[in-house]
């Protein structure tokens, strides 16, 4: 045992002896604070050890426990800790970068700042968490202590204060849980007795009701298992629950903001806190009057003792704060109607050779884009200008073939985080092989609907570029592209120069455009953007009501996808441009736009082209697409593996299920099925993960929300 609590023995006679108190747990928690906290696989072994050998030491760490607990506030500890604050991220943020440049002056009155005090090392979170709850269980276990006065005061000033903050996270679920926010899309919450405000009346009966610690209660009920029990209350709190994920679905089809993703965040993390907290005073049969630390009661307060401590060893961790708010965008993206990304995963031969013909279309446009980009650039433009005229073109272009039903290449996969996280959501009870089977099918199709559309944009975009360039040459004597200009676009194209790191770029250009898109889906959902625009008395006065009713429709299920084309084509026009302005080697390199580049170069450029460089110009396309596509996915999988919380690892199952299926069926992720799985849905349950997603959600909307949406 450290040396620490026989310190605090030696000065509990100080002016202060709380503050030695704290001192002592402080150097005691310094003492067991392993050197390499990342690979401790002990946790608190050493000092489980101690504890069972020396009974002296037993005594001694019990005192201390409860005489740091007789001293204390410990309400804003249970109430608070772990929770997310009601201020919100911007708030939090200053807060914590405020404490790292001037930390906070903590008092030894509450239990929740002496906790800081006590694990202020940096790496306190890394250890705690890697502690098992069995030996967390074992800790409290050891260091109940005998009945005696001092012991019996502590133990009714702990449950009152657990109680109390009880009746602080009930009021809180009970406000709450009728904000507008969550009305708007559970209305139904109106119409019956909300269990958010049922809940609190139950617990305000239990909190009235005579507990454990009531000696009298006890014997006038005449046995301790006839003692009130939460069993009601957890009833409700389990409703609660239950509503709260139905909110979630329903933003499917009502879309979500962030504001609201934030809030149901909240409210279930007070719920767990709630339930366990209320486990703390479980009466059940394994209890006895001689012994009434049930085994349920032993493992609640280890839970909520390792919760509140490790929350207070990250409460100032500001990338833990990023991480979390992280996890927040990232089930708010992932949390929307869906519409941008289902139509570009193909499952039948007929939509693998729908998306083929869409991507020929494509081509057919990139190949005009690559031309009125060279354009630009002969103009002699201001820079400025030249920049803005070509971020304009390419959005411009991007949103034409979005009206016109057309696929670029690479682009897709970026979209498809919501349907890839519905996939997960659809299979979130089954067994952890059955989840990662349904999404390795979903990659998959991702796959090779986005190698159908590689193969489309570029089997069209080379021959029109060329076709494009001698037309001009025909028709005005002279090239549209220089000889030196020519030599850079075949040079860019290579594996030489930087093109994989341009186009890893360009990946994540198409990421961002993903969650842009997503991010307006929710917006036209929830902002209701196609019920208002019907209601537009201008707009029905211009265009009538069949054609705003028309224009509406298209707007609502769309907006996402214009939106995200048009951030798309501004920031591929302007990484480069900003890359060159701050002398940093920054630019992009898309599949199908660099093929359209180099078809405009080969006329000018073939005479100087070798065989050898030929075959490096074709492995050189070939990698930028497969960098493009990788970079993208991967990302989206990593966004809607982080929104649904899949642990590492299930990711490692995953990786091994998706490399089994590679080498045994790797048709599956080049090719269309053989026959339509339309013919046979017995045959594949898991392809039909969208429209199962879609039926699943609409039998959970309340009909209000149906027609609404």
């Amino acid at each position: 045992m450290s040396f620490a609590f026989h310190l605090f023995v030696e000065t509990s006679h100080a002016p202060d002896p709380s503050v030695a108190l704290v001192s002592a747990f402080r150097g005691f928690v310094d003492s067991l604070r392993p050197r390499d906290v990342a690979g401790r696989a002990g946790g608190i072994e050493p000092l489980l050890i101690d504890l069972r050998a020396y009974s002296s030491d037993r005594e001694l760490l019990s005192n201390a426990a409860l005489a740091l607990l007789s001293q204390t506030k410990q309400v804003s500890l249970f109430s608070d800790a772990g929770i997310l604050p009601p201020t919100g991220f911007v708030a939090e943020l200053y807060r914590r970068v405020s404490h790292r440049i001037l930390p906070d002056v903590l008092s030894t009155t509450y239990l929740r700042d002496v906790t800081e005090q006590i694990f202020h090392d940096q790496r306190d979170d890394q250890w705690l968490a890697n502690v098992p709850i069995e030996q967390w269980r074992e800790l409290i276990a050891l260091l109940q202590p005998d009945d005696g006065n001092a012991c019996s005061l502590a133990k009714k000033q702990l449950d009152l204060e657990l109680r109390n903050a009880v009746n602080v996270l009930s009021v809180r679920l009970a406000a709450l849980g009728l904000d507008n926010a969550l009305l708007r899309v559970y209305p139904a919450l109106e119409d019956y007795d909300s269990p958010f405000l049922t809940q609190h009346k139950e617990i305000q009966h239990w909190l009235e009701a005579p507990q454990l610690d009531d000696d009298r209660a006890v014997e006038a009920l005449g046995a301790i298992n006839a003692l009130p029990d939460a069993m009601h209350a957890m009833v409700l709190l389990d409703q609660c629950r239950v509503i709260l994920d139905r909110a979630r679905k329903n933003t499917a089809a009502t879309g979500t903001s962030f504001s609201l993703t934030y809030l149901i965040c909240r409210l279930s993390q007070m719920i767990s806190r709630t339930e366990v907290i209320l486990a703390t005073f479980d009466v059940s049969a394994e209890a006895s009057a001689s012994d009434p630390m049930s085994a349920t009661r032993l493992t609640a307060y280890a839970t909520l003792l390792r919760d509140v401590c490790l929350a207070q060893a990250r409460r100032n961790d500001i990338r833990e704060h990023l991480t979390q708010s992280m996890d927040l965008v990232a089930l708010r993206v992932t949390e929307n109607a869906g519409r941008t990304g289902d139509h570009y995963i193909t499952e039948t031969r007929a939509e693998y050779f729908a998306m083929f013909r869409a991507a020929l279309g494509a081509g057919f446009v990139i190949a005009f884009m690559a031309w009125a980009k060279v354009l630009i650039g002969n103009m002699q433009l201001p820079p400025l200008i030249a920049v803005f005229s070509v971020c304009a073109m390419y959005a411009s272009a991007f949103v034409v073939m979005h009206i016109l039903r057309f696929s670029v290449a690479t682009k897709q996969p970026a979209m498809t985080a919501a349907s890839i996280a519905a996939s997960l959501d659809l299979s979130r009870d089954e067994k952890t092989s059955a989840r990662m089977e349904r999404l390795t099918e979903v990659v998959a199709r991702v796959t090779r609907s986005q190698l159908a559309a590689i193969v489309g944009n570029i089997v069209i975009t080379l021959p029109t570029a060329i076709a494009l360039t001698y037309l001009i040459w025909w028709n005005t004597g002279s090239h549209i592209v220089s000889p030196e200009k020519a030599s850079k676009l075949v040079h860019e194209a290579s594996l030489a120069t930087l093109a994989p790191i341009y186009a890893g770029i360009a990946g994540v250009v198409l990421f961002i455009g993903g969650l842009i898109s997503g991010y307006f889906d929710n917006k036209a959902s929830y902002s209701r953007i196609g019920e208002r625009l019907r209601a537009h008395h201008g707009l029905n006065r211009v265009l009538g009501n069949a054609a705003s009713r028309r224009f509406a429709h298209y707007i609502e299920n769309n907006l996402g996808a214009l939106a995200g084309n048009a951030a798309l084509g501004v920031m591929l026009g302007l990484v480069g441009p900003i890359g060159y302005a701050l002398g940093l080697p920054l630019d992009v390199r898309h599949v199908t736009i660099a093929t359209a580049s180099l078809g405009l170069a080969l006329p000018v450029a073939y005479v100087d082209i070798s065989l050898a460089t030929a075959f490096a110009l074709v492995f050189g396309i070939a990698a930028i697409g497969f960098i493009n596509l990788a970079v993208s996915f991967s990302l989206t999988l990593m966004l809607a593996f982080k929104a649904r919380q899949v642990s590492i690892p299930e990711r490692g199952r995953f990786l091994s299920t998706l490399w089994l299926r590679l080498r045994t069926q790797p048709r599956d992720f080049f090719l269309p099925p053989r026959e339509s799985v339309a013919a046979q849905p017995e045959a594949a349950p898991a392809s039909s993960s969208d429209a199962t997603t879609a039926g699943a959600l609409i039998d959970d909307v309340p009909e209000k929300s149906k027609n609404n949406a």
